[in-house]
């Protein structure tokens, strides 16, 4: 997603104004959205079917047994942090505060990014979590509250690194190393669920696919009907008018 793309509808006409380009393949990123999405749904397939969901547990198993394994002090540190900064009390303040900014700041285009995707995972994750009614490893080094699939900080720690990416940072070559920074932060915070014994795998891979599919998809979206009405406009616009 690093190649220019051309923002022009027609030959001649004139680039549609944006606060920046957030994706230069927009088709291409719907597309990788797409296939996060259908990862998604695999794993929800698999956890709804007896013998794939027995499957699935053994490769949880030994995950779960790996990061056991691994468990060290300033690990186990690093792990409670992100914890903290992937729970509501850090993660809803920054979601709104980014909203304000940019609606502050009159950049409609990713201000609608940014809070139809959140509209959109927010309550999946509750209802899935509800759907499903997995229960959580046994011994988890952190309080939890609700069901375990799929992993709401997973979810939200990909939507929210890929978010900020997105919205805050005009697209090109100065970005790359931050989209791999987001998507090093979606993996980091996975893990850690699972390191915390709070999740089991499936939990955050499902929740991390959900996360980058839905602030992808969502942006893509946002972006190509953002060119479509620019190029009604100026089929409109170029139409001469009758005189009296």
């Amino acid at each position: 997603m690093t190649q220019p793309e051309s923002n022009a509808p027609s030959v001649g006409a004139e680039p549609r104004p944006r606060d920046h380009l957030m994706l230069t393949q927009h088709r291409i990123a719907f597309g990788i959205a797409v296939v996060f999405a259908l990862a998604a749904v695999f794993f929800m397939v698999v956890m709804a079917v007896d013998q794939w969901r027995d499957a699935a547990q053994v490769i949880d198993d030994a995950v779960r047994d790996f990061a056991l394994s691994i468990r060290w002090g300033p690990l186990t540190v690093v792990a409670l942090i992100l914890s903290f900064i992937g729970s509501g009390w850090v993660t809803w303040p920054l979601r709104i505060a980014v909203a304000v900014w940019l609606g502050v700041r009159h950049r409609w285009e990713v201000f609608w990014v940014w809070v139809v995707a959140i509209a959109i995972y927010e309550p999946l994750i509750g209802l899935l979590k509800l759907g499903y009614a997995r229960e959580r490893p046994p011994d988890p080094l952190v309080a939890t509250y609700t069901y375990s699939f799929p992993s709401g900080h997973a979810t939200v720690g990909a939507a929210i690194g890929i978010g900020l990416v997105i919205v805050l940072l005009p697209a090109g070559r100065r970005r790359r190393i931050l989209e791999v920074g987001a998507a090093t932060f979606a993996f980091v915070m996975a893990f850690s669920r699972v390191y915390l014994d709070a999740h089991w795998f499936s939990d955050v891979v499902t929740g991390t696919a959900i996360g980058a599919a839905v602030m992808i998809g969502v942006a893509a979206a946002v972006h190509e009907l953002g060119d479509r009405s620019h190029r009604r406009r100026i089929t409109r616009d170029s139409v001469p008018r009758s005189q009296p």
